[in-house]
């Protein structure tokens, strides 16, 4: 039997197929971690803009709309049930604005993984197609043997 037989062949295209399998893996982490790296050192900015909305929600903005309800109850003559809702929802209104300004300018810094996403398409595309490739031409894919379409003599 030769070196060049179709098992050793095979052997020698899965050898290679892993190898480069392998090497795409570990392209694709480091792809991944350039990504995270750039995408943590961008979205650092959003990021404290969207903790510095919540916060300010969440601490001076009570004192400051009990304060405008009883401006509302005292210059308006607003019930004072109804200067009480008037300024939950003018609160409510600031924060959910600040959140989706903070929302709006964090989403363009996520478009950042579309690379990795791209270049993993790639690679799994690379993947088929070598395994396709690889595979001996007297079989199909499927490892099916396929039938001769003509045989020695025959027109």
């Amino acid at each position: 039997m030769s070196d060049r037989s179709p098992i050793n062949a095979l052997k020698s295209s899965t050898r290679m197929l892993v190898r480069d399998a392998i090497e795409l893996a570990e392209l694709q982490l480091q792809l991944f971690a350039a990504d995270g790296r750039e995408m943590a050192r961008k979205s650092a900015p959003p990021l404290l803009t969207v903790i510095a909305g919540v916060t300010v929600a969440m601490s001076g903005l009570p004192l400051l709309l009990v304060g405008l309800a009883y401006a509302l109850v005292e210059l308006a003559g607003f019930p004072v049930w109804l200067a009480m809702l008037s300024s939950a929802f003018t609160g409510m209104a600031i924060g959910g604005a600040a959140a989706v300004v903070g929302i709006r300018w964090l989403r363009p810094q996520l478009e950042i993984w579309r690379r990795s996403a791209g270049e993993l398409k790639e690679n799994v595309a690379f993947l088929k197609g070598e395994l396709q490739r690889t595979t001996p031409d007297h079989q199909n894919p499927d490892g099916s043997a396929e039938a001769e379409e003509a045989t020695i003599g025959q027109p």
